[in-house]
């Protein structure tokens, strides 16, 4: 059933986006025209997430069907409690925001906003700087580094 409405809506939105604007005055595209803005792709579940964006919503992880997952969905959780939807939008803010620095950098990210981030000479003096920021709001946050901790 969810299929069918997603494909009927995938129908539906394609469609729309053939319209274009010329000049204020709306023409409906050629069938058959080339270049889709949009498509809808098979996705599987990766696993579900404790939460969704509010506690009392469901959420889960999804990859794209027949291939490995990649970026945070391959990433494995070494400890803690299961991760909500809100962690990963965490974690993809820290993400694009540690990758902005050359050097050894942490960032500490809080509802998908930077309480913290720092660049020094190493990751535990850039964590320090970056703690400092706001060591109130950091509490019990997640903290992202631009380079790996160690190595095992």
């Amino acid at each position: 059933m969810f299929a069918t409405t997603s494909r009927y809506d995938g129908l539906i939105t394609t469609e729309l986006e053939r319209l274009t604007d010329l000049g204020g005055k709306l023409e409906v595209g050629a069938a058959g025209q080339a270049g889709l803005s949009a498509c809808i792709w098979r996705c599987g579940a990766r696993q579900e997430l404790r939460y969704g964006e509010n506690p009392h919503q469901a959420a889960a992880l999804y990859v794209p069907a027949g291939r490995p997952p990649e970026g945070l969905a391959a990433a494995k959780q070494l400890q803690g409690k299961e991760l909500s939807y809100n962690n990963y939008v965490d974690l993809e803010a820290a993400r694009s925001l540690g990758a902005e620095f050359e050097g050894p950098a942490a960032v500490i990210i809080k509802h998908n906003n930077p309480c913290g981030a720092a660049e020094q000479k190493s990751l535990l003096d850039a964590y320090v700087k970056a703690y400092a920021c706001d060591p109130v709001f950091v509490v019990w946050r997640g903290a992202a580094f631009q380079s790996p901790l160690w190595t095992w």
